[in-house]
């Protein structure tokens, strides 16, 4: 029971993780307006996206980041916050937690 705990929680800290890093890109690279800080900023939340695998290759366009963050919301095959649900899910589900909470 306690590693189950444990599990769960490193899994709850990954969703927990990724969501941050997601609001911060979304809120920096959301609206694109030139001039603002978003250019200093913009290195720095490119390569925290690719150190947690959002990212991979050199510099993206607006439409591959845009293209990158909307995956990493939306598609649990992808590194980001639907895979870290998606991890949470299977693990509550391999418990039977999942179809007990459903009924």
């Amino acid at each position: 029971m306690v590693e189950n705990l444990y599990w769960f929680g490193r899994y709850c800290e990954r969703c927990d993780a990724a969501a941050r890093l997601l609001r911060v890109a979304l809120g920096r690279f959301g609206d694109n307006v030139p001039g603002d800080d978003d250019e200093r900023a913009r290195p720095v939340v490119l390569g925290l996206l690719r150190h947690a695998g959002i990212l991979a290759g050199p510099e993206p366009t607006d439409t591959e980041l845009s293209n990158a963050l909307r995956g990493a919301i939306t598609d649990d095959s992808q590194p980001g916050l639907a895979s870290s649900l998606r991890q949470i899910a299977d693990r509550l589900d391999g418990q039977g937690r999942l179809e007990k909470a459903a009924q």
